[in-house]
């Protein structure tokens, strides 16, 4: 005969949702209750067939379904959603009573003791279960747990004698069995209600039977500590923030890993959590792939950072069966699992600087001034030491480092790119602004030789190949030409380079917006042979980068040409070519404003635009704001690396891949400015060997051209 069972739980997730998991079986029947907060109705679902589920109207009705479905158990998994609270104890009691109904009460959290089911305070400190029953009373009506948690039955809590509660003494002694899952748990239950009836007590620990060892190989130096779960106050929001802050200020090279969710709250530790770029945000997990990320991610060891008695039992069971080092605080069913595990930490206090110097001690760091970074890394030539000799690693060149007239005249006497840059201002703290240049090239100028020298030293010793010089062309006028015709003109600059046509309108907002024009772009048949012309000089260069012989040249929004004025400039091109003894130009269009396939516009080739929609990145969108000012949006470099790099780039055509250091118009926009934020050295390098691990085993030995927007 089937087992039937009436199981009480809420939609929270968690360990306790996962614990119910665990009891389904084809050879029970079990209904499960849970009652909408929204709707304020109860909801009865049949686990193995969540097709037939009904509600009922009051907590009553419940003997209705005991008697219609022969219910003998009761698993009283949460009951912290549930309304008029003891006068379901009652009816529970009763149903124990008359008909003889099992109750099977497993301890979770700590609800049966305190509203506040974690025992937090009003100080937000775990309270040890105080005798003091009036201090109890004080803690309720002052604790912001109740709205935070609690926030459909707060009235009801906040105006409780803590008296009252103690009703749950009767529903414990009722039950027929009170299910633990640590003996911690049990000493805690204990200083509530020291009578309880000890046969009825069962320790049943956590069992996580569906995870490997993680075999971590460390490539770089940088310590890596994972906080995975759900993370809110009670679960260590403040202890994450705290570290996470040392850690910036300190200049370590420590980043904190975090692997699940989070509750935000309109206070500074939500914004810490969500904006210091110390903690890397990986978002929701499957639990079956934890050693695999941490693998990934090189992950020295694991924090649980609660700072109450009973929460992430299952996480630190993982962490366990995974072979990493766990630390927790000396609280409740984690310390009690890592106590008896040969790596395990026990943190005695919360202080930030003590709790990174334990975890370093114990992961045998022991010399901290290896650990701190420097502002700047100094020039190092790695040209000898390339390994991909088949790629190309291009990186687009902006030319707005001089002054023009037109720039004196639209944005005020001096102007160059230099003048928004140093205005800028950090927006928020934890903002990677200013960006002061280093030493090597100072706020330089491009009016002489010699800087581009200098960057042609820096370019060839970080193993970049080339440069895409934007070319700003508008029927012949030209703006920002002189640091490409001083290359042109200096044989002995080492700098390959080509051409990107920037067909865009100038407007004062720099955004391409066809108001507040200040040049606009225009196209002419006689333009395509002034157009060719000008740049045949430069393709005869042997500096000029080449595919198949023919010069490289990218456009950077083609299908705002006419269809038929196209046509005309692609042709004249490849005839003035001829007439000059070069092949037609091979050309590259970037895939936005609507291009998404070159060969539309008889284009060779494509090349992505890192980031350029920001609508399809909005899920790395980071959400909270940082200011009521700011009306921008900021985006997490990690999860927008890791967006592209999910994307599927097997196309009909050739296209080239492109990524990005960073992303921040600060400077230009102000407090509505777009950017990535978070952005690091590893990121970037791990962005970059996948999409040369792509190119080398996708794109032709010739063609295998990756691109560096900035």
């Amino acid at each position: 005969m089937k087992k039937r069972i009436l199981i009480l739980d809420h939609d929270r997730g968690g360990g306790a949702n996962e614990y119910v998991k665990s009891m389904i079986s084809i050879d029970s029947l079990c209904l499960i209750l849970k009652y909408d907060l929204k709707s304020k109705i109860f909801f009865v679902t049949n686990i193995l067939n969540k097709e037939k589920s009904f509600k009922i109207k009051t907590i009553k009705d419940i003997v209705k379904i005991i008697k219609l479905f022969n219910i003998r158990e009761i698993f009283l998994n949460e009951l912290v959603d549930y309304p008029n609270i003891l006068d379901l104890i009652d009816v529970l009691v009763d149903l124990k009573k008359d008909l003889g109904v099992d109750l099977i009460f497993p301890i979770h959290d700590y609800f049966c003791i305190c509203p506040v089911f974690y025992l937090l305070n009003y100080k937000q400190e775990y309270c040890k279960v105080p005798n003091n029953l009036s201090f109890c009373n004080k803690c309720l009506k002052l604790n912001p747990f109740i709205k935070i948690d609690l926030p459909y039955f707060q009235e009801e809590y906040l105006n409780l004698e803590i008296q009252l509660w103690e009703k749950f003494y009767k529903l414990l002694q009722n039950s027929s069995k009170i299910l633990f899952f640590s003996k911690s748990s049990v000493d805690i239950l204990k200083l509530a209600y020291p009578d309880i009836d000890n046969s009825k007590i069962e320790i049943k620990p956590h069992k996580v039977d569906y995870i490997r060892t993680a075999v971590i190989k460390k490539n770089t130096k940088t310590v890596n500590i994972s906080v995975i779960g759900h993370i809110s106050t009670h679960k260590g929001l403040n202890i994450i923030c705290s570290i996470a802050d040392y850690i910036y200020h300190t200049g370590y090279d420590i980043k904190i890993h975090h692997f699940g969710t989070e509750y935000i709250y309109d206070n500074d530790f939500s914004k810490s959590f969500n904006l210091n770029p110390i903690i890397i945000k990986h978002g929701k997990y499957n639990k079956g792939d934890l050693p695999e990320l941490m693998e990934k991610n090189e992950i020295d060891c694991v924090l649980i950072p609660s700072i109450w008695p009973e929460t992430f039992s299952y996480t630190t069971e993982e962490a366990i069966k995974m072979g990493m080092p766990v630390a927790v605080f000396d609280l409740g069913a984690p310390a009690e699992r890592v106590k008896n595990y040969s790596k395990g930490i026990i943190l005695e206090n919360k202080n930030p600087e003590y709790i990174i110097n334990k975890l370093l001690s114990c992961l045998e760091h022991n010399d901290l001034t290896a650990l701190r970074k420097s502002e700047f890394e100094p020039q190092i030539d790695y040209s000898d030491m390339i390994i991909h000799k088949k790629i190309k690693i291009l990186s687009y060149y902006l030319p707005q480092f001089y002054p023009i007239p037109e720039n004196d005249l639209w944005h005020g006497k001096g102007f160059t790119e230099w003048t928004k840059v140093k205005s800028a201002e950090s927006l928020f703290k934890y903002h990677y602004q200013p960006h002061i240049p280093n030493e090597d090239l100072g706020y330089y100028i491009l009016n002489s030789p010699e800087i581009l020298k200098k960057q042609a030293d820096m370019m060839k010793k970080a193993g970049v190949f080339g440069q895409i010089f934007y070319h700003y062309w508008f029927l012949g006028k030209q703006l920002l030409e002189k640091p490409a015709q001083i290359l042109l003109k200096n044989k002995d600059i080492d700098m390959n380079f080509c051409f990107c046509w920037a067909n865009e309108s100038w407007t004062k907002k720099w955004d391409g917006n066809e108001k507040e024009r200040l040049v606009e772009q225009l196209y002419s048949k006689d333009d395509a042979y002034s157009f060719i012309n000008y740049l045949i000089p430069f393709f005869k260069d042997p500096r000029y980068i080449k595919i198949d012989d023919r010069p490289l040249l990218f456009i950077y929004r083609v299908a705002s040409i006419p269809n038929d004025i196209l046509k005309h400039y692609l042709n004249v091109w490849k005839i003035e070519c001829n007439k000059n003894n070069i092949n037609k130009p091979f050309i590259v269009a970037t895939l936005i404003r609507g291009c998404d396939n070159p060969r539309e516009f008889d284009m060779d080739a494509a090349v992505d635009r890192v980031p350029y929609d920001w609508r399809e990145i909005m899920d790395c969108l980071i959400k909270i704001r940082p200011s009521d000012e700011f009306g921008g949006m900021i985006f997490d470099y990690n999860k927008v690396a890791d967006f592209y790099l999910k994307q599927d780039r097997s196309k009909s055509f050739l296209q080239f891949s492109s990524l990005c250091t960073n992303w921040d118009n600060t400077p230009r926009y102000d407090k509505n400015a777009i950017m990535l934020h978070g952005s690091s050295p590893a990121k970037f390098q791990k962005w970059l060997e996948e999409l040369i691990l792509y190119s080398e085993s996708k794109l032709p030995e010739d063609k295998q051209i990756i691109v560096v927007n900035a």
